[in-house]
């Protein structure tokens, strides 16, 4: 009997010892994001919400957890990343991520941006306040600023909004591609073109606001968190859980309250924009 005993407290501090090990080995994430967004995501120390999936981690799963951000000059970056899993997980613009998900079948989506409760935001058409310019039909004849060539909103979703109101780019003057959602604004502002594409959210700016006017809205899919193939499940399972429970003050990301699940259905409308993309720049109405 004693001997027994004596094996049973031998083994009871080997599986302890292990335990130990298996908690005490840290966890080490890179997190990746477009450079435009740096100055918010600096680090898991000055980003509230990359603080609170580090601390939340270490509490869930027992043991230490260091996140490395990573910023990509270039929306192609970030998927090359994603996709090569040179990146644990990453913030991507939802074109992004289907061009990412086109590439790497078994990419995960984490956790979607909510605004308002919903995981869409608005995109505007927009011209000067005195432009003469009221519906989407005196677009005919105009030149016109979009985003970045990859773009949601400042691309695919705007082109498809314009092809469905009977506008394409045979009917345009001229359009160009202007890279950031501002240097659209900036663009109108100058009179370099007579309309653009951005995001709403420029409108916020007093200086936008007070000189330009949207003559149209539609919708686009807010960014996707999104997880490299291969992720561990229990790991993915947890960042989405831990996503899902980051407090209203902790978001610091603009025009968005909070995140929520969601699944690949919530693109089917942008991708539809993309896979059809050449029909804006093909057909005369």
């Amino acid at each position: 009997m004693l001997r027994f005993i004596k094996n049973m407290l031998f083994f009871t501090v080997l599986i302890t010892q292990f335990t130990v090990s298996v908690h005490a080995e840290p966890i080490n994430l890179t997190f990746g994001i477009y450079a435009s967004e740096r100055r918010n995501w600096i680090n898991e120390d000055s980003s509230p919400i990359l603080r609170h999936i580090r601390d939340q981690l270490k509490a869930k799963l027992q043991t230490d957890v260091h996140i490395n951000t990573v910023f990509f000059p270039a929306y192609k970056d970030a998927v090359n990343a994603i996709v090569n899993k040179e990146i644990d997980f990453a913030r991507l613009g939802a074109a992004s991520y289907i061009n990412a998900k086109r590439q790497s079948p078994k990419i995960s989506i984490i956790a979607l941006e909510s605004n308002k409760g919903k995981p869409y935001h608005e995109g505007v058409i927009a011209v000067l306040k005195d432009s003469p310019i009221k519906t989407l039909a005196d677009l005919k004849g105009k030149s016109f600023a979009f985003g970045n060539r990859s773009s949601t909103i400042g691309r695919y979703v705007s082109q498809k909004f314009l092809f469905d109101n009977d506008i394409s780019e045979v009917n345009l003057k001229s359009y160009e591609y202007m890279g950031r959602h501002d240097n659209v604004a900036i663009a109108i502002i100058r009179k370099l073109h007579d309309a653009g594409a951005f995001k709403s959210a420029i409108l916020k700016n007093k200086n936008f606001k007070k000189r330009i006017r949207a003559i149209a809205s539609f919708n686009a899919p807010t960014q996707a968190w999104v997880a490299r193939e291969g992720m561990d499940p229990d790991l993915l399972s947890c960042l989405t859980n831990v996503l899902i429970s980051v407090p209203r003050e902790a978001i610091t990301i603009k025009d968005r309250d909070a995140f929520i699940q969601g699944d690949d259905k919530n693109f089917e409308y942008l991708r539809d924009s993309i896979e059809n993309n050449k029909q804006f720049f093909t057909k005369k109405f």
